[in-house]
């Protein structure tokens, strides 16, 4: 922090208005934020074909991808990820923006997806101290609620579509919940 000692105040300071070039971006790094969501794009695609094929075999995976079911699975549940992780970093971004403090457009971070849902999230670097409470908690809440706003119709969607499993027998031994009330 440059050997300043920056705390937090009670006031509401009022909102900072930074000029362009303080918000400019240089090319490499706009090449880094578009390499990485590429990648953490092509990564959730493979994670949801996998989720469709309910396998993870790679020689499934080559030959699946030509079928258009396959492929309209993870191109929805890739589109559906990002976007959610897209809304939530882009409120704390913008609360940012509105309060003047430098920050970083997101990065996605790819993850293989084999392990997991093809992506470990997203993250927005915050360039400078935030310097009032009330700055804080926005910028901080501003996240949360942006990715609520997309995630709550995407939920909807997707159990509107969604087709119920097929019932296990019954077997001696195991317990068996009944269908969920929605």
């Amino acid at each position: 922090m440059n050997g300043r000692a920056w705390h937090l105040t009670e006031s509401y300071p009022p909102v900072q208005t930074l000029s362009a070039r303080e918000f400019r971006i240089p090319l490499r790094r706009l090449i880094l934020h578009a390499v990485l969501l590429l990648s953490t794009l092509v990564t959730t695609f493979l994670a949801g074909a996998f989720f469709a094929l309910g396998s993870v075999e790679w020689e499934d995976l080559s030959t699946a991808l030509t079928h258009p079911a396959v492929v309209s699975s993870g191109l929805a549940y890739s589109f559906t990820l990002l976007t959610i992780l897209l809304a939530h970093e882009l409120g704390h971004y913008l609360a940012c923006r509105y309060y003047g403090i430098r920050a970083s457009l997101p990065y996605f971070i790819p993850a293989p997806p084999i392990i997991g849902i093809g992506t470990f999230g997203a993250f927005i670097r915050i360039q400078e101290p935030i310097r009032s409470r009330r700055a804080l908690f926005d910028v901080g809440i501003a996240g949360p609620l942006a990715g609520f706003v997309v995630a709550l119709p995407a939920a909807v969607v997707g159990l509107w579509f969604a087709d119920p499993a097929p019932p296990v027998p019954f077997s001696e031994g195991v317990i068996t919940f009944n269908d969920p009330a929605l």
